[in-house]
């Protein structure tokens, strides 16, 4: 961004558009870092990723609701805590069933869009919100620096008090941390089956670890600091 909009009084936040890439989806975390960690401290929101049906990009297949939570868990928890525009391809454009659509070629046809209303990402979206608010994450700050050799999809933030930790794992696996054994109690929450679980944790050498659950869906692991 050329620095005299940086520095324009008329800016009050950064929005970024993730997309519709089929791949990992690293653009939900990185242009969120990259926007949550300039000198301003202004508000970040995703405000176009993947939408939920929609195409991938030219290539066969629709996104689906573990995409959408990927897509809302990566950005919130990476720097665009001030929101995440979820969206269902058939309703951003009030589309009709047999109604010209000129770019199906990368986009897929959409869903008529009283159908694109009853798709279950919505629910996980409004959830997602739900769980920060409840755990009081708003505002949070990526701290990716707590993990320890964690593939690049883990996500993780901290309170803005520093006394809740989030961490989004996309698919099961062991979660390490950089903490003092003692100094949080950890609780896991199956976002595709929207039900709270007990982890197993145990003490490192280097920390604190979170065995791999036992679903085959993604986690969020919730830590709260010990009074």
């Amino acid at each position: 961004m050329p620095e005299r909009l940086e520095r324009h009084p008329g800016l009050d936040f950064y929005a970024y558009q993730s997309g519709h890439a089929l791949a990992d989806q690293p653009e939900a975390y990185g242009l969120a870092m990259s926007f949550a960690f300039q000198p301003n401290g202004r508000p970040v929101v995703n405000a176009e990723p993947c939408y939920e049906g929609h195409g991938h990009h030219g290539a066969y297949g629709r996104f689906d609701a573990f995409a959408v939570r990927r897509a809302f868990w990566s950005s919130v928890l990476s720097g665009a805590s001030a929101g995440f525009a979820y969206g269902a391809h058939g309703l951003w454009s009030w589309h009709r069933r047999g109604q010209l659509f000129t770019k199906a070629h990368a986009s897929q046809v959409p869903f008529d869009w009283r159908t694109a209303l009853r798709f279950p990402g919505a629910l996980d979206a409004a959830l997602g919100r739900w769980l920060m608010e409840r755990y009081g994450m708003l505002g949070c700050r990526p701290a990716q620096e707590l993990l320890i050799d964690a593939p690049s999809g883990i996500r993780a933030a901290v309170s803005r008090d520093g006394n809740t930790l989030m961490a989004y794992v996309p698919f099961s696996h062991a979660v390490h941390f950089r903490l003092a054994p003692d100094e949080f109690s950890f609780e896991l929450f199956d976002l595709e089956a929207r039900c709270p679980m007990w982890p197993e944790v145990r003490e490192t050498d280097e920390g604190v670890g979170i065995e791999m659950a036992d679903v085959n869906s993604d986690v969020l692991v919730i830590g709260r600091r010990k009074q």
